[in-house]
């Protein structure tokens, strides 16, 4: 379960930048986007992250694998300066 908040305007940059984000994306669509916000402390955080996927190309390597890539490359180089 997600739950819904409305945000009230506040005059805050980051209030306006985020009105104008929703704005834009409802002037580009006929069917209005549903907008969820949730706090990193709720329950629907940990549900939400565990939905994510990554969404991998051909030909290019996963976050875990660059990750891996440059630990390798690292460990390399530290063990020429031994």
């Amino acid at each position: 379960m997600v739950l819904k908040l409305a945000t009230p305007p506040m005059d805050n940059p980051l209030s306006r930048r985020v009105a104008r984000f929703v704005g834009a994306l409802r002037r580009g669509r006929f069917v209005f986007p549903e907008v969820r916000v949730c706090v990193r402390t709720q329950p629907a955080a940990a549900q939400f992250m565990a939905m994510l996927v990554e969404d991998k190309t051909r030909g290019d390597m996963s976050y875990a694998e660059m990750l891996c890539m440059i630990h390798k490359q690292i460990q390399t180089k530290v063990r020429a300066l031994y």
